[in-house]
């Protein structure tokens, strides 16, 4: 993870791209290494940070908000053995992360991309 985390600072747009979707893949993939409390921080940071960058890239981070929520919550499901637990490794950044998501649906106006509109409304269904 800390080499993806990196490269979602490059200064080429397909390599932060490329980067974010693969954080999306992680989540599905190997959720407990997308959480790992070592790296989340940073992680969530980075992810945030593309949401500012071009429509491609932050399409691609609000896809890898909702795999990494979903992650996190199917982890405190099981770690908890309940369908609704109090809390999950996302719960101390959650009003930062909705409102960045927010940013994202309203930053270009009526030239978003629809694909990043999507993906960022998308992102909310795991936290509700």
């Amino acid at each position: 993870m800390p080499l993806i985390i990196n490269m979602m600072r490059d200064p080429s747009t397909i390599v932060r791209d490329s980067a974010a979707w693969t954080v999306g893949r992680v989540c599905e993939l190997l959720p407990d290494e997308a959480i790992n409390p070592l790296y989340l921080d940073r992680l969530l940071e980075q992810m945030m940070m593309c949401l500012a960058a071009e429509p491609r890239v932050a399409a691609n981070s609000c896809w890898a908000f909702s795999s990494l929520a979903e992650a996190a919550l199917e982890n405190a499901k099981n770690k908890f053995g309940t369908d609704e637990p109090d809390s999950f490794a996302l719960s101390g950044s959650f009003s930062k992360i909705v409102t960045e998501l927010l940013e994202v649906t309203n930053r270009y106006g009526n030239s978003l991309c629809v694909k990043s509109l999507q993906s960022a409304c998308q992102s909310f269904n795991p936290w509700l």
